[in-house]
């Protein structure tokens, strides 16, 4: 994450932790953009849903137990472009109800 991300992070905590969600599960899901072998991808991006995870849990702690976390690569880019600013889209994570 990079300074740019935290503010929407922080955002994202306090929606999640809002008691309008307090009986709701979260799947968090990694993507990774388009370098890398389909193996490295996966790991990124599973470690990318583990770290937003992490970050938001620590800025609300009542979303200790309600996240799942998951990675699906490169396998669903949201850009098929291959310039700084698709592979930039491609890295991202979704948050879905459960």
């Amino acid at each position: 994450m990079d300074p740019r991300t935290l503010p929407n992070v922080a955002v994202l905590a306090k929606a999640l932790a809002d008691p309008y969600h307090a009986d709701q599960h979260f799947l968090f899901v990694g993507h990774a953009d388009l370098r890398g072998s389909a193996a490295y991808n996966m790991v990124l991006s599973k470690h990318r849903a583990d770290s937003m995870s992490d970050t938001v849990t620590v800025m609300e702690p009542s979303l200790r137990g309600p996240i799942e976390r998951t990675g699906k690569g490169s396998l669903e880019p949201t850009d098929i472009g291959s310039d700084e600013e698709a592979l930039r889209a491609n890295r991202l994570l979704q948050v879905l109800l459960r």
